[in-house]
């Protein structure tokens, strides 16, 4: 009989071990996902880059020709240096790979991000003005934040927010790359 115990005994605690050392399931598998999410905080950071983003997904889009594949776009925020990357990647006909085309797609792209032409102001605005307006809000508590508020953060924000697009050719191995800052929209 104590023969008995003692194997028992051992069969317990080696399935114990076992089990103290099984995967645990993620915490998306355990209980309701949606719970999950809605504990998770969000940051008005976390909330602005995807403004971005989707600004640029829009912007990538307009970027694409019939002829090459879709252009390709990526927004980082870079922690160490303190600023936003927004960078595009176009495929264009041999030709066009050079300054001069880079900087006017470009800019296309920074009007299309940012909405540059489709809203109305009050004010006489230049294009770059309206950028630095609307990076502004895509980073603040709407309609919290007064005007005064956004626009100070819009000018700050610009300074540390860089737009990069690259023109790859199609049938060649050349490319060019420009960037600035986002509120400068044209090659000077």
């Amino acid at each position: 009989m104590k023969r008995t115990t003692l194997t028992t005994a051992v069969c317990c605690l080696s399935l114990a071990a076992v089990a103290g050392f099984a995967p645990r399931a993620a915490s998306a598998q355990v209980g309701d996902v949606f719970d999950a999410l809605a504990a998770q905080p969000v940051t008005i950071l976390d909330a602005g880059i995807k403004r971005v983003r989707a600004g640029a997904q829009s912007a990538a889009k307009r970027l694409t020709n019939a002829a090459g594949p879709p252009a390709q776009y990526r927004v980082v925020f870079d922690r160490n240096l303190r600023r936003l990357e927004i960078r595009f990647e176009v495929t264009v006909e041999g030709s066009k790979v050079n300054e001069t085309f880079c900087w006017a797609r470009r800019g296309v792209a920074v009007r299309e991000m940012f909405g540059v032409g489709v809203i109305r102001y009050t004010v006489q605005l230049s294009d770059e003005e309206k950028v630095r307006r609307r990076l502004g809000i895509m980073f603040s508590r709407e309609p919290e934040a007064t005007d005064r508020e956004f626009i100070a953060l819009g000018q700050r924000l610009a300074d540390s927010t860089f737009v990069e697009l690259n023109l790859v050719g199609s049938t060649s191995e050349s490319s060019v790359t420009c960037r600035a800052v986002v509120h400068r929209l044209d090659w000077r």
